[in-house]
């Protein structure tokens, strides 16, 4: 009987990641088509220009608490470089207090590569900004501490910032962690793929890429985005904040400007472990639609989604 009740609660979930993923496609869609052009004062052509080969790839990891994460990651950066002389690493302590500082510090001294260190305060944004404001690079990729990158992810990025304004990787989920069985290992599965598609179809046509799919730019663009001022003021919703600068520049130039990249970024799914991957996204967008079309503050979002302040 117990088998039974959780086949049905597998199907039920299917059901629900469905209609939720495909509302959530209806919402961007009209929420795509409803946007304004603006381009921004300080983003020209030049930051179309191609990139030279050696060009410094600065890798901003924000990290709050992610002591169970940030190794396989930092691991993952050192490995995955297919030029690893040209890239840098900042990790940004976001004031957590739990062992993520001494792992970071026991990897700089193990790993040959360039892992710089620095703290912040008040959130994601200023943590970006934090990390970006010590950035050496042209380019800045900013990484979440729980996202694997696929390998040769600086040539990718090189290559794609010098005809695009911003990239990002596909989306995916690293069901490496998911360790259930049989055919429940499979329902259970369902709603992740179904996930990974429409986030494909989100990021892709309507030019939507979130955080945990590693977003990049030059260093330039982010900051005449307002990367050091709006974007570093915001506690959550940073990487939207600037997408959605990015998705008016391209409707105002009648092209894309965020291009994504075809490899995954491989995002560890603690989140839809600890809930339905449906709930999950369902509180997701009913934040986006509170700030798309109530106006809400990412100060206001980030009270709503905690239940504290800053």
């Amino acid at each position: 009987m117990a088998l039974l009740m959780d086949y049905a609660k597998a199907l039920f979930d299917i059901a629900m990641i469905i209609a939720v993923q495909a509302l959530m496609l209806a919402q961007v869609s009209f929420g795509y088509y409803r946007l304004k052009g603006e381009v921004p004062e300080g983003v020209t052509v030049r930051d179309r220009e191609p990139l030279p080969k050696e060009s410094t790839l600065s890798i901003v990891i924000p990290a709050y608490r992610e002591a169970d994460t940030i190794e396989a990651t930092l691991r993952r950066v050192a490995q995955a470089a297919s030029w690893p002389s040209r890239c840098e690493v900042i990790v940004v302590d976001a004031g957590g207090g739990d062992d993520t500082l001494p792992i970071v510090r026991r990897l700089k001294k193990e790993l040959d590569f360039d892992i710089q260190i620095t703290t912040s305060t008040g959130g994601r944004g200023p943590a970006v900004a934090a990390g970006a404001a010590k950035a050496k690079g042209q380019a800045l990729l900013v990484l979440h501490a729980d996202t694997l990158l696929p390998y040769a992810f600086d040539d990718r990025i090189i290559e794609a910032l010098g005809a695009n304004y911003a990239c990002c990787f596909r989306f995916a989920v690293d069901r490496t962690q998911i360790h259930w069985k049989g055919l429940l290992r499979w329902l259970r599965l369902v709603p992740f793929e179904v996930m990974d598609r429409t986030v494909f179809i989100r990021s892709g046509f309507f030019q939507l890429p979130f955080g945990d799919q590693a977003i990049a730019c030059r260093k330039t663009t982010y900051a005449a985005l307002g990367g050091f001022d709006e974007l570093a003021r915001a506690p959550m919703l940073e990487d939207y904040l600037l997408v959605q600068k990015l998705r008016r520049l391209g409707k105002a130039l009648g092209a894309r400007c965020i291009t994504q990249l075809g490899a995954p970024a491989r995002c560890h799914p603690r989140r839809w472990l600890a809930r339905p991957v449906w709930r999950v996204n369902w509180t997701n967008q009913v934040i986006m639609v509170q700030v798309n079309y109530r106006g809400l503050t990412p100060q206001q979002v980030f009270e709503l989604y905690y239940g504290r302040r800053v």
